[in-house]
């Protein structure tokens, strides 16, 4: 799976949950990592991303994995660093 095909899998997860977001919500694409596992996508508030304002930043929100072999889309946590959560889950050494 290349980059492209992971944005759109990304994209499509965010679609399920924006209606049940009562702000509006997109990634960041010019953040987004590169794993040997996979993309790393990073969400929050438009309203954030525009202004860095750390008050109109969403809370709870882990970054999303699209892994590269399977396109299976992972929730990272939000409370550590994703390089601790892909070693968590087995999927960096």
């Amino acid at each position: 799976m290349d980059l492209s095909e992971a944005k759109k899998m990304a994209e499509g997860y965010l679609e399920t949950i924006r209606g049940s977001c009562p702000v509006e919500i997109d990634f960041n694409f010019s953040i987004t990592e590169e794993f040997p596992v996979g993309y790393v996508f990073y969400y929050n508030s438009k309203e954030y991303w525009e202004t860095k304002d750390f008050s109109k930043s969403l809370a709870g929100n882990g970054p999303v994995l699209v892994k590269k072999d399977t396109g299976e889309l992972v929730v990272l946590p939000s409370n550590q660093g994703v390089k601790r959560s892909l070693r968590e889950l087995g999927l960096l050494d």
